[in-house]
């Protein structure tokens, strides 16, 4: 499940027209900013949007969690650097009460940080769509708000590398959309959550 580069750059460029957005907005999207369903999985992954990166996931059976790569930070750009710090992508078509669990296997060494009680952040974005065509954002407890997930995030370092794994678990609860009624039969939670090293900065809000 993926878009071309072409029309990518068609929404890129009509959104900036739209707001009114200096052109920074316009640019070819990099090969990891994507769109994906990993094999064996009904989660939809993308890091197809400003300051996205998540180059792939692939589901762990047996650990039933989801493995998580990343590429350099600010690759394929000026400012491109030789870590692996910065990670930024979103996740839909979970089902209501489901726990899911990540494992960035890349991550640039952060032990300290997380020993210290850091987490990462996540932002929830609800898929509720009025008759009008246009998604409500009122009525729905912690929309768009960023903020640290519920749970602890563990890291471990590998032997002799400058890597780590991060791990962290999301309940993608339906209380997000307690104000909805859920049509019978729809076991979808009904909303897709953005999850990130820390606090993002766009283009839109530069």
């Amino acid at each position: 499940m993926q878009t071309s580069s072409n029309s990518r750059l068609a929404v890129r460029s009509s959104l900036s027209e739209s707001s009114g957005n200096p052109s920074p907005l316009v640019h070819a999207p990099h090969d990891f900013q994507t769109t994906f369903t990993p094999e064996g999985s009904h989660l939809t992954f993308s890091s197809e949007f400003d300051s996205g990166n998540l180059k792939k996931a692939k589901y762990d059976e047996q650990a039933a969690e989801y493995l998580c790569y990343q590429t350099r930070d600010a690759q394929d750009t000026a400012h491109e650097a030789p870590y692996t710090t910065w990670f930024h992508f979103s996740v839909s078509g979970a089902k209501a009460g489901e726990t899911v669990k990540f494992c960035i296997k890349n991550m640039n060494k952060q032990m300290r940080l997380y020993k210290q009680g850091y987490r990462p952040v996540y932002k929830v974005v609800p898929n509720v769509v009025l008759a009008s065509g246009s998604v409500e954002e009122a009525a729905v407890s912690g929309y768009n708000t960023w903020q640290p997930i519920p749970t602890p995030s563990t890291g471990k370092q590998y032997p002799d590398e400058n890597l780590m794994q991060l791990r962290f678990k999301f309940k993608f609860d339906s209380h997000f959309l307690s104000s909805h009624s859920i049509p019978d039969g729809d076991t979808s939670c009904g909303f897709t959550v953005f999850f990130a090293f820390c606090y993002p900065q766009s283009y839109i809000e530069t």
